[in-house]
């Protein structure tokens, strides 16, 4: 079940995310979360990271000298840090957030009656 939860959380959270914005990218991981049997906060983290790294990389790939631009300007305006940490620290947020709402999908989810 764990491969169809982070399968289903993905494409949620891709849908969500072009449609919509960022912010609701995050219904992904708490869908995934929701569905998941085990380890609802990691799946939860992956669907997000996954999500947010698949975009970064269609952007990379469509404008890179418009994203290197953007990385370097950001990441000068943070204080002279290299570019690619811009990248990394976005993932590391999506992680955060992530494993929250997967983990808040996961505390909703009817206990089964043993």
């Amino acid at each position: 079940m764990k491969g169809l939860s982070l399968i289903v959380g993905l494409a949620v959270a891709l849908v969500l995310h072009i449609l919509f914005g960022w912010m609701w990218g995050v219904a992904g991981s708490f869908v995934s979360g929701f569905i998941s049997d085990k380890r609802p906060g990691t799946n939860g983290a992956l669907t997000l990271m996954g999500a947010w790294g698949v975009l970064i990389g269609w952007n990379m790939a469509i404008a890179p000298a418009e994203n290197m631009n953007m990385m370097d300007t950001m990441a000068n305006l943070l204080g002279g840090m290299p570019g690619f940490v811009i990248p990394v620290a976005t993932l590391l947020v999506a992680d955060l957030l992530g494993l929250v709402a997967g983990s808040l999908g996961a505390s909703i989810k009817p206990k089964r009656a043993a």
